[in-house]
């Protein structure tokens, strides 16, 4: 299961890259959300300036919030295979392609939630 969610995620990455440009929703993302202006620019420096580069980062914390989803569907409903409904929802691929601050927020709240309910960390909350 987990080789054909990465090949989802390197189909995402490969569409994103080959057949949508930058938009303006992309520019209001980065303007808005400062951690993501310096992700990107770290990006753009390994990578260089093109499409590759502006949806790498996104796709790789897409990547790794589904493995979070994967661990949480297992504690609570004891199958992982519930989290293969996070891949068609539409909302998460297209927070996983647009260069915007959605996906990360989601890899902080289930990272949140895992940290909980795993470790007892923040368990002052």
């Amino acid at each position: 299961m987990i080789i054909l969610v990465i090949f989802y995620f390197f189909f995402l990455l490969y569409y994103s890259v080959n057949f949508l440009s930058f938009s303006i929703v992309d520019v209001e993302g980065i303007l808005h959300f400062k951690p993501l202006e310096y992700i990107l620019k770290f990006s753009f420096f390994l990578f260089g300036k093109n499409d590759f580069a502006l949806r790498f980062p996104q796709i790789i914390v897409a990547f790794f919030s589904f493995l979070l989803f994967m661990q949480l569907s297992k504690k609570f409903l004891k199958k992982t295979n519930y989290a293969l409904i996070l891949l068609i929802i539409p909302g998460f691929i297209t927070s996983a392609i647009i260069a915007n601050k959605a996906i990360y927020i989601l890899f902080l709240i289930l990272s949140f939630i895992y940290l909980y309910y795993e470790k007892r960390f923040f368990s002052y909350l």
